[in-house]
Formats: C-alpha cells, sequence, structure tokens
C-alpha cells in the first residue's frame, strides 16, 4: 500500500517542543512500522520553523506552508486549529493529488473537511481518534471518512457519542527495545521517592495537583520532562508553596535523556484534569518499568490488563495520589510487582510491529 499521514505539526512544531505531543510521534512511528512491513509511507507535514528541523526519518516528507495560531483571529481554539487544517490542507493539496495514494490517515476531526476536498482522488480515508477536538458541523462531514479506529476504549465511546457508530480500538504503541528498564541499576534515592512526569505543560494535564501532593508528601519528589505554558506557573506555585526544592523540571529531553530519567524514577504519575486518550509518555514510563498512577481521565487504563502495574485516581485528588504513595513506600514489595507488570505489559501488548501488523490487516480487507 501506498499511505499518507495528514499531520501539519508532525514537521512543523517539531517532536520535542512543547507543541508538539504524542499525535505526533504516533505519526513517526507508525509509519516507520508501516514502511518495515513494505509499505511506502508518505508524512504530508508543515515547514518547520526557520532554524529548525523535524525529526529524521526513512519516510518520504511532503511540506507546505503552515499557518501559526497566532496569526488567525482568535475566535477560539477550536476555530483556529479548523483554520489551521483547512490552510494546510489548501497549500499541500497538489503534492496529495501526484501522490497516487491508497490510504490517508488523519488525526483530527477538522479533517474530515479535507477528506470532503479529496473525495474524488481515489484512495481511502482512515481516521484515528486520539482525542476529542469536535467542532460544529463535524457530523456532516464525516460522512467522507471511510475507515476510523480509536486508540482507547474511551476515545471509542466518546467517538460513538457524537457520531453514533463505535470504532475498533487499536492502541498506541511504544519502542519497548529502546526504552527499557537500565540492567544493574542502583538506586539511590535516600528516603525520597521520585516520581516523574513527561509530556506537555498543558492546564488540563492536571500537574497543578502534583504541587499539592509535595505538600503533603515531604519525603517524595517530582522530576517533570517537557515544556508549556504551565511550566513558569507550576514553578511559581511551587515556590509560593515551599516546595521548590523538590520539583525539578528538566524541559524537553532527547529520547536517550528521557530514557535515562525513566529508569532512574521510581514511578510514573499522569494526573489529568481531562480526557487523556493513550500518552505517549506514559507508554514510554511502562517499558522502563515503571508502576503508574493514572487519573480517571486517562484512557489508557481500559487498555492495560494486568491490574497490579497501575493505580487509578481521581481527577484533581491529590489525597488519593498521596494514599498510593504511602502504600507504596511503605511496602516495596508493592511497587517491585507494578514494575514488572508494567514492562511486561508493554512488551506483550504494545509493541509498534504488533499494531502495524493489526492495522495492515484491517486496512488490506
Amino acid at each position: 500500500m501506498r499511505i499518507g499521514l495528514f499531520i501539519p505539526n508532525a514537521t512543523f512544531d517539531l517532536p520535542g517542543s512543547s507543541e508538539v505531543g504524542g499525535i505526533e510521534v504516533f505519526a513517526f512511528e507508525l509509519g516507520e512500522a508501516m514502511m518495515r512491513r513494505g509499505h511506502e509511507v508518505i508524512l504530508f507535514g508543515g515547514e518547520p520553523k526557520e532554524g529548525r528541523r523535524y525529526r529524521a526519518t526513512k519516510m518520504r516528507v511532503e511540506l507546505a506552508p503552515y499557518l501559526e495560531t497566532a496569526r488567525i483571529w482568535n475566535l477560539g481554539s477550536r476555530f483556529r486549529k479548523l483554520v489551521q487544517r483547512l490552510h494546510f490542507g489548501q497549500m499541500i493539496y497538489p503534492k496529495i493529488e501526484s501522490s497516487k495514494l491508497d490510504l490517508m490517515v488523519v488525526f483530527k476531526p477538522y479533517d474530515f473537511i479535507n477528506a470532503f476536498r479529496w473525495r474524488h482522488l481515489g484512495f481511502k480515508v482512515v481516521m484515528n481518534y486520539q482525542g476529542k477536538d469536535f467542532f460544529p458541523t463535524d457530523r456532516f462531514w464525516k460522512r467522507w471518512i471511510d475507515l476510523e479506529f480509536a486508540c482507547s476504549d474511551e476515545n471509542a465511546r466518546l467517538a460513538q457519542l457524537r457520531y453514533g457508530v463505535l470504532p475498533k480500538t487499536f492502541s498506541n504503541a511504544v519502542e519497548s527495545d529502546f526504552f527499557k528498564p537500565a540492567e544493574n541499576l542502583k538506586r539511590e534515592r535516600g528516603n525520597r521517592l521520585r516520581f516523574l512526569t513527561a509530556g506537555r505543560m498543558v492546564g488540563w494535564k492536571g500537574l497543578r495537583t502534583l504541587i499539592e501532593v509535595l505538600e503533603k508528601m515531604p519525603e517524595v519528589e517530582w522530576w517533570a520532562a517537557g515544556d508549556g505554558p504551565e511550566r513558569e506557573k507550576l514553578m511559581a506555585l511551587a515556590k509560593e508553596r515551599g516546595v521548590e526544592g523538590r520539583f525539578f523540571p528538566m524541559g524537553v529531553l532527547e529520547n536517550e535523556a528521557l530514557r535515562e530519567r525513566m529508569q532512574q524514577a521510581d514511578l510514573m504519575i499522569q494526573p489529568s484534569w481531562d480526557f487523556d486518550a493513550c500518552p505517549t509518555a506514559v507508554l514510554q514510563g511502562m517499558s522502563c518499568g515503571l508502576p503508574l498512577i493514572l487519573s480517571d481521565q486517562v484512557g489508557l487504563k481500559s487498555l492495560i490488563q494486568n491490574q497490579e502495574a497501575f493505580q487509578v485516581v481521581q481527577a484533581r485528588n491529590a489525597e488519593a495520589i498521596v494514599e498510593v504513595l504511602g502504600r507504596w513506600r511503605e511496602d516495596p514489595g508493592l511497587i517491585l510487582r507494578a514494575s514488572k507488570a508494567s514492562r511486561q505489559e508493554a512488551v506483550e501488548r504494545f509493541s509498534w510491529e504488533h499494531l502495524a501488523k493489526m492495522l495492515e490487516r484491517e486496512w488490506s480487507d
């Protein structure tokens, strides 16, 4: 098959920057996994910002101009995103038209309108639900989507509530041969328990809850990999609450550095306040053997079969996180079993080759 990936931010904002999240990483990893299975894959992305380069890849990459959010009338974030996608769709259209695709994968409902514009080009359009991003009139435009799948059961149910059809679930994946526990690692944390977060620092990710956790538990510290508009606010709040000495913002880390931090941490927390489908960083943490504390807004929890690998807490409930941390701190055997279960789940259920094989079968029917 000749497969297209329509994902402007994957090249425009550069993987690893604060603007780029798991969906963009997913596109690169999926495309490269499909290439290993013998398919030709073309990524259609926005021209990178001046002086920056997108992630190196063996995929063919086609670029076109892409509007920055600040240049679009501020009539709401969804309006801006819709205008971005439509503008990019217009600019990249000649390259799509000449590519003779069999199938195009899109990642946002905004691209339903672009699918309408492609309807005469002869390829199928596949929607991958990894969040919400619904907008007025999207139900009308969805009729031009040929196939669909979601990255979690919760995301599938959200799509069903919106559009009336339950898509199949195919979870995101992780490079389990790269993200893995360190061999013979000796943790020297003293009396402190280290928890890690990784990803974009934006309000709905719920990171402020963890400042409250630091207040309630002086024997823990927080390593925060990532960047975004919440970073400065979190630093100011940590100083205000007197916990800045146990809050360590690390900025955006390259994969090697992120893996090292994951190998050194004791557990990972994803405290999202709003729906968070299947965070890539959480899968990476699992693959490194990190036990998980997930808020009830994280869709990934429904896909993990071994219940020892994670604990679910109510979003915005710092006390619930403190309770789990307290149990794990008092009984090292619990955290050891959770670590082994987390790594096993990542290897057996969330590999890229497994996902690529399943999607290949689905798209070939």
